[in-house]
């Protein structure tokens, strides 16, 4: 499986990192190692995760931080679209393109 990123990923994940920093080093390197462990169960079956809403995209919801990963699922191809805070509003996001 084939992970790809939309260019606006990177973007995302450098602001919840600053974000964290700010906090301490070491709550911004916990949500790093768990972005990267979903990044690699999404690698690993990237059908795991459920729809979200009624749309095309899956949903992969962090377990200790407010974050998902929104990302379209084709065969041997897995396009992560947002990383977002759960509270963000909910088209933010979606209409990025490929």
């Amino acid at each position: 499986m084939t992970v790809r990123f939309h260019k606006f990923v990177q973007r995302d994940v450098n602001s919840i990192l600053k974000h964290y920093y700010s906090i301490s080093d070491e709550l911004a390197e916990a949500f790093w190692s768990e972005f990267n462990l979903y990044l690699s169960k999404i690698e690993k079956n990237s059908q795991r995760y459920g729809f979200w809403k009624s749309t095309k995209f899956r949903r992969a919801n962090l377990e200790q931080f407010p974050y998902l990963i929104l990302y379209e699922d084709y065969p041997g191809l897995a396009r992560i679209l947002v990383v977002r805070h759960e509270n963000r509003h909910p088209d933010y996001g979606l209409k990025r393109k490929f």
